[in-house]
């Protein structure tokens, strides 16, 4: 077996574990991954809205049925890079094939029935950019419930509800109109504010760090898909 650095990839190890740690390493990965591949079926591959939906879960049980993930080599470079490879190889195939590849009975990971219609908005990003952005807004979102489920069960209220108004919300408020809502004096604000910020960083990063080969991508890596952002 690879061995890989202890800080790496450390979701693809999850993955090659036979029983609960393996199951939910694999749920994870498709969570994370399943809108960046969906749009990338629609916009490189042109396939329609129920035919890519079917192809994305097809293509995680193509994963699985081979073992890909358990086999995957972190020296050839960040996991998101194997898998968009992975997913062109698929859909290659299945073109040359002319039939979609069905999962049958094999358990499917990513389900109808978890997808949201705002889902399936098309992103306003470019086709050649889809699958970099919708990887970083898919990471994004799993750090933001994360932070915010830790600042709920730490009772950091005021942090919370912070973070909500002015990262969240569709219509950020004032800063003096939020520490007048909250309590707060400005400065006791911006420090709130300061310290979630530096927490979903450190979320993100970390996320980010789980599909890397090497630590030292880390920073460039985090430029790429968040520097516009962060």
């Amino acid at each position: 077996m690879t061995q890989f650095p202890p800080t790496s990839w450390t979701l693809v190890v999850a993955c090659r574990d036979r029983g609960e740690q393996g199951r939910a390493g694999l749920e994870r990965l498709c969570r994370l991954y399943w809108r960046p591949v969906y749009w990338h079926l629609r916009a490189r591959w042109a396939r329609r809205e129920a035919d890519a939906l079917d192809l994305t879960q097809s293509f995680f049980a193509w994963l699985i049925e081979r073992d890909l993930v358990g086999r995957a080599d972190p020296g050839r470079g960040s996991f998101r890079g194997f898998l968009r490879a992975s997913l062109d190889n698929f859909a290659r195939n299945e073109r040359r094939a002319s039939s979609t590849h069905k999962a049958g009975g094999r358990e499917r990971f990513v389900t109808l029935d978890s997808i949201r219609d705002t889902d399936l908005e098309p992103p306003a990003w470019t086709a050649e950019a889809d699958f970099d952005e919708l990887f970083a807004a898919s990471l994004l979102e799993d750090a933001t419930r994360d932070l915010v489920e830790r600042l709920t069960a730490a009772g950091e209220t005021t942090d919370r509800e912070a973070f909500e108004a002015w990262f969240l919300a569709e219509e950020r408020p004032s800063q003096r109109a939020l520490a007048q809502r909250l309590g707060l004096s400005p400065s006791s604000l911006r420090r709130s504010l300061e310290r979630t910020r530096r927490a979903l960083r450190a979320l993100l990063r970390q996320r980010l760090r789980d599909t890397l080969a090497d630590d030292a991508d880390l920073e460039s890596e985090f430029a790429l898909l968040f520097g516009s952002r962060s």
